[in-house]
């Protein structure tokens, strides 16, 4: 329970808000919850593993700390960190309260009923507010980070929104009310933020900041050698253009056979699994199931497929090249390769480049193989093949399945314990040119 002057500093910080913020309705009820209101705020996360795994550390340790107070979670509906804290306080039944800009103000009855429901932590209860606002979500985030009794930051960018928002904040709270994560990425605005009066996990009940120099070498040694290629020795038997190449990479989100939410739940409860999400563990899935499971999310959406390339894998890995926006390589040297024949019978079928105002000369059956040849880059250079569905490994033959991977002892180990398939593939390493 809020004691006089926490109540006092909250209305303080909503006329504040009010007062910066006109576009904002806030609801009376927010005055008169009596239970600490635990803002959580962030800046977008991008695609780095390291800054992730950090960010679902700091969830996890928020929502334990959110319950053994008896204290409410609060997001905005459309920020960077919603998905996530959603998921969270389901993981870990943990009360979240969620403003939102376009809802309409809850009835007082309501909010006497939801501040019932927030009294006890046994049961995740969700209630959504409304705050009214001119300019839809522009905005919540300041709302928040302002609003919050206690506010917690797992990652903000320097020079971005959510350091400035809190810089404010910093200027009229107590720095202990602010918690601030040091992720270790060099775009990083926590120390700086530190230096201006906020706190660390590590100086209050937190625990996920420790380690963190550990986690920037890390994160260091990720990104030194990305900018550089390594060429491979292919063994003669891959060297043609009779063999259709499936590489695998790492997955930017969910496993092909994973959803959302099945996804977001395993790495908060477990949020070293990101580590153990590069090619390698995806060969080894695939490896493990037998299966190249068809999906959409590179492709055509309403066409889920498997791709291949017919470039030799020796022209394939010269030609990859790191992608900065994507963070990742376009091609790496783990994956799968059958030959032409096997595949044709399987009904994987060579790409027709075109652009979609073309599609209607194809019939429905094969639109899936349709892609547009590109205005700045040359798509059909990657020779693509596609299966419209599901590639069950194990109805190849052997002499026409190859499982490819570098040459190293560890990576031998761990695809040949972890293959399913059946008959066994061949296995074919590659060894790094000198």
């Amino acid at each position: 329970m809020l004691g006089d002057q926490e109540q006092e500093q909250r209305s303080h910080r909503i006329a504040l808000i009010q007062e910066t913020h006109p576009e904002f309705s806030l609801p009376q009820e927010l005055r008169s919850i009596q239970t600490p209101l635990f803002g959580i705020a962030s800046s977008h996360l991008g695609s780095d593993p390291v800054v992730l795994r950090h960010v679902c550390q700091a969830l996890r340790d928020t929502m334990e700390v959110t319950n053994k107070k008896r204290a409410m979670a609060m997001i905005g509906s459309c920020t960077a960190i919603a998905p996530w804290a959603m998921h969270a306080s389901r993981v870990f039944s943990t009360s979240l309260l969620i403003i939102d800009p376009q809802k309409k103000i809850v009835s007082v009855s309501g909010c006497d009923n939801a501040i019932a429901d927030y009294a006890g932590t046994v049961t995740m209860t969700l209630r959504q507010f409304g705050c009214r606002s001119q300019n839809g979500c522009s905005g919540i985030d300041e709302v928040i980070i302002l609003l919050a009794d206690q506010l917690f930051v797992p990652f903000a960018r320097r020079n971005g929104r959510i350091e400035s928002c809190v810089q404010k904040r910093l200027e009229i709270t107590k720095g202990d009310s602010t918690l601030i994560g040091l992720s270790g990425h060099r775009n990083c605005a926590g120390p700086k933020l530190i230096t201006q009066g906020a706190t660390t996990w590590a100086q209050s009940e937190g625990r996920f900041n420790a380690g963190k120099e550990t986690e920037m070498k890390t994160f260091q040694n990720q990104t030194a050698h990305r900018k550089v290629s390594t060429d491979f020795v292919t063994p003669s038997e891959l060297r043609d253009n009779q063999w259709l190449v499936h590489c695998t990479r790492a997955p930017a989100g969910p496993w092909p056979d994973e959803t959302d939410s099945q996804y977001k739940r395993s790495i908060l409860l477990n949020p070293e699994k990101l580590m153990q999400r590069t090619p390698l563990d995806a060969l080894i899935r695939i490896l493990r199931s037998g299966q190249l499971i068809a999906q959409a999310r590179v492709s055509n959406r309403k066409f889920p497929v498997v791709s291949f390339s017919s470039m030799p894998l020796t022209e394939l890995l010269r030609r990859r090249r790191y992608r900065p926006h994507l963070r990742r390589w376009d091609y790496e040297p783990y994956g799968i390769a059958i030959s032409q024949s096997a595949a044709k019978l399987i009904g994987i079928r060579p790409v027709i480049y075109r652009f979609a105002k073309d599609a209607s000369a194809l019939p429905e059956s094969q639109r899936y193989r349709l892609h547009p040849p590109g205005k700045t880059y040359d798509w059909s250079q990657e020779q693509e093949w596609r299966s419209p569905q599901t590639v069950n490994l194990n109805q190849i033959a052997l002499k026409h399945l190859w499982v490819f991977a570098p040459d190293l002892p560890e990576i031998r180990a761990q695809i040949e314990r972890s293959s399913n398939l059946t008959p066994q593939a061949l296995f074919c390493f590659l060894q790094p040119a000198n």
